[in-house]
């Protein structure tokens, strides 16, 4: 397993694959999800979330698993974001949010977790621990670069904001603006 541990650290993978799975993981008792935020290469903007789970068959040509650390209870944890194709897509900026905590505009709880994601794809499998220690409401800790016709990128962002309710238009505000930061 190669371990992407440092904040814009980054690993190349074929942007051809079988399948991509992303894997959230953790084991506080808190109640985080996993969705993923994507703008295509005509520049279309979507998300796939608990409220449109994707379709692996059309685009966005992702889904979600399910839900999974309910109620806040501890013990290991694992959402997984299947992905069975790149080709529409410029960027997918996978993350993770505490619900109630984004709806009502409040910290959540990224500063007392241990969540980290794993990616595997044909070649391998890659580790991306969250390092940014804040107390945000949503945490981004995978972005995909798929801006190369021949090769992605997975870049540890590693980044926690806090959310002040679920306004599409902040969110990819926010996504958009660490592209600059990690030298994207």
């Amino acid at each position: 397993m190669f371990e992407i541990k440092t904040k814009h650290q980054a690993a190349v993978i074929s942007s051809h694959f079988t399948q991509l799975l992303v894997n959230l993981n953790w084991t506080s008792a808190v109640d985080f999800d996993l969705f993923a935020v994507y703008e295509t290469k005509a520049g279309r903007v979507g998300i796939v979330y608990y409220g449109d789970m994707g379709d692996l068959n059309r685009a966005p040509f992702m889904q979600l698993s399910g839900d999974e650390g309910r109620d806040d209870q501890g013990g290991d944890h694992q959402e997984t974001l299947i992905i069975s194709s790149l080709a529409e897509m410029r960027y997918v900026w996978v993350c993770s949010w505490d619900y109630n905590a984004v709806m009502g505009g409040r910290a959540g709880r990224f500063d007392r977790c241990d969540l980290h994601m794993t990616v595997v794809d044909d070649k391998g499998q890659y580790k991306l621990p969250l390092v940014d220690t804040r107390s945000g409401n949503m945490a981004l800790v995978l972005t995909i670069d798929n801006s190369s016709p021949v090769l992605s990128k997975l870049i540890n962002s590693s980044e926690v904001t806090t959310l002040r309710g679920l306004d599409p238009t902040a969110l990819v505000s926010f996504l958009k603006g660490t592209l600059g930061r990690a030298g994207v």
